[in-house]
């Protein structure tokens, strides 16, 4: 647990998902509100980029079609010695290369408010298969990898406290028009 101030009050946030965040109370029994004064601190501005990098994470890939996780053929691709990495990313399809890029940001944003530290691979592997599907895993545990996220992401929003603002994706881009630029060229 950490200690964090929220609008609500400060309370006691997990930093392990699943765990019960505990408000913590003032003599009367209310919630203590602490003498911040409405300034976030420098863990809740963190956290709320955490939380935000999260939500769209998810909301990249609750968009994507069933099956645009890794598949046996770019799984076999990425065992490759020396040029796996590769090897896979050309076996997948847009939506799983969507799918990877959308778990590993949201992977990284929950480990480095943890941790703060550098990520190593068999951490994200970890976590990887902590959270996201893998060949052969049940309905069931599919589902409960997906409630696990939706935990670890709200416990993120929770850290962030005063700081969170929800995630807002950008307005969809328009393609120029004939005989224009794109902006991003």
């Amino acid at each position: 647990y950490e200690r964090v101030e929220t609008a609500q009050g400060i309370m006691y946030a997990p930093k392990r998902p699943g765990a019960p965040v505990i408000p913590i109370m003032d003599a009367a029994g209310k919630p203590s509100m602490g003498a911040g004064g409405g300034k976030p601190t420098e863990g809740e501005l963190n956290a709320s980029g955490f939380a935000q990098r999260m939500e769209r994470a998810g909301s990249i890939i609750s968009t994507l079609p069933a099956g645009s996780e890794t598949s046996v053929g770019p799984a076999i691709a990425g065992a490759i010695p020396k040029i796996g990495g590769v090897s896979q990313r050309l076996a997948q399809s847009p939506e799983q290369q969507q799918y990877k890029q959308a778990a590993d940001d949201w992977i990284r944003a929950k480990l480095r408010k943890e941790s703060g530290a550098v990520i190593g691979e068999d951490e994200m592997r970890q976590e990887y298969i902590t959270y996201f599907p893998q060949i052969g895993d049940s309905a069931q545990v599919r589902l409960q990898m997906a409630e696990a996220r939706r935990v670890a992401t709200d416990a993120m929003r929770t850290s962030a406290g005063r700081a969170y603002q929800p995630y807002v994706p950008p307005a969809a881009p328009t393609a120029p028009r004939e005989g224009q630029e794109s902006k991003d060229n």
